[in-house]
């Protein structure tokens, strides 16, 4: 008598199709992410005296949004189409000898480190609405 692999391969089969289902999930995990860095960068540079204007070119960009999740990106920047985008180098990374009006602001940088655990726990209930949806 031959051990049965038929629950092994039932599971596998229901885990091969959670991961067709993914991206889906995935990809509101990163547009959620991605607006709350967005806004939060532009909150805080609206608060610096000469980069106020530079905070409404604050933007970002999905790319493969709907296909593989390896394919998967979000782009968090000033946009330098924006009319105070090509302010956004000064904010972010100041002026040599500029002294104290242009130092860096580093705001992007320290904000995507604010949401990191915010784009985790959004991964990981992608992860389980794709599952969820499979029954597993």
């Amino acid at each position: 008598m031959g051990a049965d692999f038929s629950e092994l391969l039932s599971l596998a089969a229901d885990i091969d199709e959670a991961s067709d289902k993914l991206p889906k999930y995935l990809g509101k995990a990163l547009g959620v992410t991605s607006k709350k860095v967005k806004e939060t960068a532009a909150s805080k540079v609206s608060g610096r005296k000469h980069f106020r204007q530079a905070a409404s070119a604050i933007d970002y960009e999905l790319a493969g949004y709907t296909g593989a999740v390896s394919g998967m990106s979000s782009e968090i920047g000033y946009n330098k189409d924006k009319a105070a985008g090509q302010l956004g180098n000064l904010a972010e990374f100041g002026a040599p000898n500029a002294g104290n009006q242009l130092a860096p602001g580093g705001e992007l940088q320290a904000v995507l480190t604010e949401h990191e655990d915010d784009f985790v726990a959004g991964v990981e209930r992608a992860v389980a609405d794709a599952m969820g949806e499979v029954g597993l």
